[in-house]
């Protein structure tokens, strides 16, 4: 509601001119609820349906936004970012952990947004204790 509201205030608009219905809306929740989408993800695909007019489905499908939920297609961004990056690697090893964020953003980054974070740290933490194993 605070982005519908924050787009109203930004066009000038009353809540009868934006193109954004009841049946957007459920169908928004569904791509969150059904993990399709994060959160952060449906933040923009509300801001261009109320824009555009367009379903939440079709934005996503058009500009690619689907999260990755692929176990290995995960993994495998996962391990990229450890062997391309030794020294917060070697700082986790030496007890560092709050390195541990800077793994998470640049997969993220990698995935341009698109990894499911549960799954990606799920995997993340599995493939950084193997280091200290």
């Amino acid at each position: 509601m605070v982005n519908i509201v924050g787009f109203m205030n930004d066009k000038g608009i009353d809540l009868d001119e934006v193109n954004f219905d009841k049946n957007s809306f459920k169908e928004l929740l569904e791509l969150v609820d059904n993990k399709v989408i994060s959160y952060n993800i449906a933040k923009e695909v509300l801001n261009e349906s109320m824009s555009t007019g367009k379903a939440p489905k079709d934005i996503v499908q058009e500009h690619g936004l689907a999260q990755i939920t692929d176990n290995e297609s995960i993994r495998a961004s996962v391990l990229e970012v450890i062997n391309e990056n030794p020294t917060p690697v070697s700082q986790y090893i030496s007890g560092k952990k709050q390195v541990y964020g800077f793994f998470v953003g640049a997969v993220m980054k990698k995935t341009q947004g698109k990894a499911n974070p549960e799954k990606l740290n799920a995997i993340l933490k599995e493939e950084l204790e193997k280091l200290i194993s």
